[in-house]
């Protein structure tokens, strides 16, 4: 393995062979700087309309959770309602549920690629369990919530830049 000290001189790009220069981007070959070849549309996301409520109403569901989670441990801490065998599971259940939700607003809030990762898969169960409400028979607040959800899920496709994720259709 060779190593070659910082002051030795580089590789300019006149002396690279003229079929490999020609492969190479135009960065690695020195003719153009990094800002300006792979150049996108900086769109700043307004976390106040409608990121900001989804990530609002996921604070408070997973809030919601919580506190489910502490009812159904203190029910089966005093033995109220189904055997406490059940309800601890429940209050496990409820208790995963509320950190997953918590989890998901954290990294929406903070533009994570995991956040709109879990967001769009999200959105996509909830749309999923609209279209079966609708196919049950109520069809107004199905439809009216299928909108919202696929307004949502736009709205995150179009800033999918800004939680840095790359997906071309």
């Amino acid at each position: 393995m060779q190593t070659h000290a910082a002051t030795e001189p580089r590789l300019d790009a006149a002396d690279l062979d003229p079929g490999l220069r020609e492969a190479l981007p135009p960065v690695i070959v020195g003719e153009a700087p990094a800002d300006v070849v792979d150049e996108t549309e900086e769109r700043p996301w307004d976390n106040d309309w409608p990121g900001g409520v989804f990530v609002f109403l996921s604070y408070a569901i997973a809030a919601g959770l919580g506190l489910g989670a502490f009812v159904s441990a203190g029910a089966a801490a005093l033995g109220l309602g189904r055997p406490p065998l059940e309800m601890l599971g429940q209050a496990a259940v409820l208790g995963a549920g509320a950190a997953f939700q918590w989890r998901l607003a954290g990294a929406v809030e903070h533009c994570s690629r995991w956040g709109w990762y879990g967001a769009m898969a999200e959105l996509t169960a909830a749309a999923a369990a609209k279209v079966w409400l609708i196919a049950d028979g109520n069809v107004a607040w199905g439809v009216i919530g299928l909108v919202i959800d696929l307004l949502w899920m736009r709205f995150f496709w179009n800033y999918r830049e800004q939680f840095d994720v790359d997906v071309d259709l």
